[in-house]
């Protein structure tokens, strides 16, 4: 098995879901220390992004306790999905951490034009579980709690109540941005 120094990973973890867990853990399967940033930091309470940067924090600490996960904010800097994003990312990492050899991602393919090769070396793309924060909020919004919790960790299943509040409050805020 190959051990990396530093991984990396980005998403959104809006509603953390088994495609999120098992890119997480294979990434501290492979790497010493991973960092992952959550992106759209900034912004809460919008359909697209309902919870808060420390909301995600908190799940993300229920499911992984471990002091080899440095969960750090990424603000959005509203440049696309290309190489710019990549080298936002970077710019990022904390420089003491060294920089990154490992990035891990579910296998959606317009992650792999961030990068460059001579940025980072390895490049995983993992197959897993075929769900969507999307699709999970609309298990929670048509009251489907047992296909919720399906594509979840037990570890979040006591957060289900105030996920189903904040989702349906976010839904029906005419004022909400979409985006």
């Amino acid at each position: 098995m190959k051990i990396f120094k530093l991984g990396l990973i980005v998403g959104r973890f809006q509603l953390l879901h088994l495609g999120h867990i098992e890119v997480i853990k294979e990434a501290l399967k492979h790497c010493k220390r991973v960092i992952l940033f959550v992106g759209s930091s900034q912004e809460d309470h919008t359909k697209k992004n309902p919870f808060t940067y420390e909301e995600r924090v908190a799940n993300l600490r229920r499911v992984f306790k471990t002091k080899k996960l440095i969960i750090l904010p990424l603000p959005d800097a509203g440049i696309g999905n290309n190489s710019l994003w990549g080298a936002y990312i970077l710019s990022k990492v904390p420089e003491e951490l060294g920089t990154p050899d490992a990035y891990f991602s579910g296998s959606e393919a317009v992650r792999q034009d961030w990068f460059d090769e001579d940025e980072i070396w390895h490049i995983i793309l993992l197959k897993t579980n075929d769900i969507s924060s999307t699709k999970m909020q609309e298990f929670i919004l048509s009251d489907k709690k047992e296909s919720w919790q399906e594509n979840t960790d037990k570890k979040l299943w006591g957060q289900y109540d105030f996920i189903k509040e904040r989702i349906s409050e976010v839904q029906e805020n005419k004022d909400t941005k979409s985006i």
